[in-house]
């Protein structure tokens, strides 16, 4: 693809038997399909349309910069699969579908979470790089905050102001993997 352009797919996408060299393009997904990644990173993700589900299956993908769900549309992420939301800063995910299915939503930004939208995938949230809010609103599944750096211990801020509440209907786990830790709050009203 081209740099900076759209290209709309309406059937499956599988990245298998070749490398993708794009680098700021949006790949508009509008049917009811599977994306196969490969390990292959994609500038954008745009996942339109009336209904659509689009499934990830046998192998993990990596969104570069901005995944988008649109309303009544589903990201599906298949068991023992991972959709990477790469970028450290700015908006990364623009939800106002769903993100679901048994695998795993990695969001990597220290860009508070959308409050809109679904998600009851797997999300793990990892701080390696920032501190990070997570905002009030129900997590359907299990909700994961990481750190991975040998040095800094990094914080959640469970909340963005007082008397909120978050619903997280799977397990919460704080996760220090390398080291240093891991710590979550509350936030106050100052």
């Amino acid at each position: 693809p081209d740099v900076a352009k759209d290209w709309t797919v309406s059937g499956n996408v599988d990245f298998t038997n070749g490398t993708y060299n794009g680098s700021a393009e949006t790949l508009i997904m509008d049917g009811t399909k599977n994306l196969i990644g490969n390990g292959q990173t994609i500038a954008n993700l745009n996942i339109n349309g009336s209904s659509n589900t689009i499934t990830v299956t046998t192998s993990d993908v990596t969104i570069g910069t901005l995944l988008t769900v649109g309303s009544n549309n589903t990201l599906s992420i298949g068991s023992s699969r991972t959709v990477t939301l790469n970028a450290t800063t700015g908006t990364t995910l623009t939800l106002n579908g769903t993100v679901s299915g048994s695998g795993t939503l990695l969001y990597k930004t220290s860009t508070t979470f959308p409050t809109s939208g679904t998600i009851s995938a797997y999300l793990k949230v990892d701080l390696t790089n920032a501190n990070c809010s997570i905002p009030a609103r129900t997590f359907g599944g299990d909700l994961e905050l990481y750190n991975n750096d040998a040095i800094s211990t990094r914080s959640a801020t469970l909340g963005t102001g007082a008397l909120q509440t978050i619903t997280i209907s799977g397990s919460l786990y704080l996760t220090a993997a390398n080291g240093a830790g891991m710590t979550a709050t509350g936030a106050t009203n100052a």
